[in-house]
């Protein structure tokens, strides 16, 4: 931290707003580490302006969230309120899911604190969600505890018991030192409304041992109060007594306001039990004075509920008569409130889902009128793709008939042609007739022995057995033999 301090005046003389951003960030964080809330608040105000100045929104988003949290420590509720539902917003602009759980937890924390605990579940909800998106089992096992206080703060013990069971079992599965105090605690207060309180008593005293190993003292002055309560209900005033004054001096030290005013009604029960009536009003007056300053109206009405106790313990019965009245007022203002509100988020629910119809038939009529002009698009194109398929057919189809024409023709001539071979096949087939196998025939006169052993001239066997005729000549060489006279003379060369 001091070389972040440092660092800043070495910045006012060369300013550089994004190097100044990430340092005012860094020097918040180490004093809410050190649990210095306001002088962290300081620098975290500081550094969420500069990143409104660079524009970087992630930064932004953190720097709204840190804020968020010390205003919430500080009991400044509205603050904490607006800064965390910003964050969300930014947050979901940049797609920051481990901010968003975040941010919807200290919102949650915030609206358990001004006594509007519907909208802390949703809150809670909402962040369980975003922790469960990003895989987060630290922030789901957060979540799950702080759902579960609202059950519980609701009257839905047995849902709160699951819940907390839940969270329990994923914090000691991850061994997480810092979650799981909250969670024994939460058990431990669940058990004190379900009037177990030996059950809450050592769920109680785990959390504080656990606490006090972290040296988070914001939450063992929380274990300190708890505890007083218990020993307070078990009618155990001197201790209960230690255990808020412990509690009381811690958060005076830390300026954590709500708490204070929290502890100084449980403290003055416990002076009046013990007779100790003046002290028991200076502790009543001064938690009332701090809630009318932190418009805490649930807990101004607990404060006075107390107050009236006192006095009826002190036999003042008209005072106490008188404080109740009052309490009741404050009652209805706070009912009054929640209705007010209830009725808000009703009408904005309403108006919201009433531009969503409108958006939605806007949507429809723009998609019917999308859809008939694809109609007739889509109508027009086929019917020019029909009338050039038409055409293509027709045309495919004239060549096709052609060619087939064709063919037919080509086919005709050549079946004519075989038939004309087929016809002077069979004709030659018809005049062909075959001699076959080995002749018998005279060595001398020429004749051929037939099947029966008959001789016959060459002539008429060869007449007999085929088709052939004979016409009688003679040829040049017997002629010559035979008839010299009528041969012809030799040619000369």
């Amino acid at each position: 931290m001091d070389l972040g301090l440092a660092c800043l005046e070495e910045l006012k003389e060369r300013p550089d707003p994004g190097l100044e951003r990430e340092v005012r960030l860094a020097i918040g964080l180490a004093l809410s580490g050190l649990e210095r809330f306001r002088e962290a608040r300081v620098h975290l105000v500081a550094a969420e302006a500069l990143a409104r100045q660079t524009g970087d929104q992630s930064c932004l988003a953190h720097c709204l969230w840190e804020r968020a949290v010390q205003s919430w420590r500080l009991g400044e509720f509205a603050d904490a309120i607006a800064s965390s539902e910003e964050c969300l917003e930014v947050a979901q602009v940049v797609q920051r899911l481990d901010i968003r759980w975040r941010a919807a937890n200290i919102l949650g924390l915030t609206l358990e604190r001004t006594g509007e605990p519907v909208r802390a579940l949703e809150a809670f909800t909402r962040g369980l969600e975003a922790a469960e998106e990003l895989g987060d089992s630290a922030g789901t096992a957060v979540l799950l505890g702080n759902v579960g206080m609202s059950r519980m703060n609701l009257g839905e013990y047995e849902q709160a018991l699951e819940l907390f069971g839940r969270a329990q079992e994923i914090q000691r599965d991850m061994e997480d030192r810092h979650g799981l105090p909250s969670t024994v605690a939460n058990l431990g207060d669940l058990h004190f409304l379900m009037d177990e309180l030996d059950a809450s008593l050592e769920y109680h005293q785990e959390a504080l041992k656990l606490r006090e190993e972290l040296g988070f003292e914001a939450e063992v002055s929380r274990s300190q109060h708890s505890l007083g309560a218990i020993r307070y209900a078990q009618e155990e005033y001197e201790l209960a007594l230690q255990h808020f004054e412990r509690a009381l001096a811690t958060r005076r030290r830390l300026e954590m306001a709500p708490e204070q005013a929290e502890t100084l009604g449980a403290m003055a029960l416990v002076f009046a039990a013990l007779d100790r009536g003046e002290e028991a009003l200076d502790s009543v007056e001064l938690g009332l004075d701090l809630s009318e300053q932190l418009e805490m109206k649930g807990r101004r009405l607990a404060l006075l509920e107390a107050l009236s106790r006192v006095h009826e313990e002190q036999g003042e019965l008209a005072m106490a008569m008188e404080v109740l009245r009052d309490a009741v007022t404050v009652e209805r203002e706070q009912r009054s409130l929640e209705t007010r509100q209830a009725i808000a988020r009703f009408q904005a629910d309403l108006e919201a889902r009433e531009q969503e119809r409108e958006i939605a038939v806007l949507t429809k009529e723009r998609e019917i009128q999308d859809l008939r002009l694809k109609r007739q698009v889509l109508a027009r194109n086929v019917l020019l793709t029909g009338s050039v398929l038409l055409a293509l057919i027709a045309v495919a189809g004239w060549y096709a008939w052609a060619a087939l024409r064709r063919t037919h023709r080509e086919l005709a001539a050549v079946n004519g042609q075989l038939k004309q071979v087929n016809a002077e096949l069979e004709e030659a087939a018809r005049l062909i007739k075959r001699l076959e196998g080995i002749l018998p025939i005279c060595s001398f006169c020429k004749s051929i022995r037939d099947e029966g052993g008959e001789w016959h001239r060459v002539e008429e066997y060869i007449t007999d057995h085929s088709e052939a005729g004979f016409s009688h000549g003679i040829c040049p060489s017997c002629l010559e033999e035979n008839y010299p006279e009528y041969a012809p003379s030799p040619a000369r060369v």
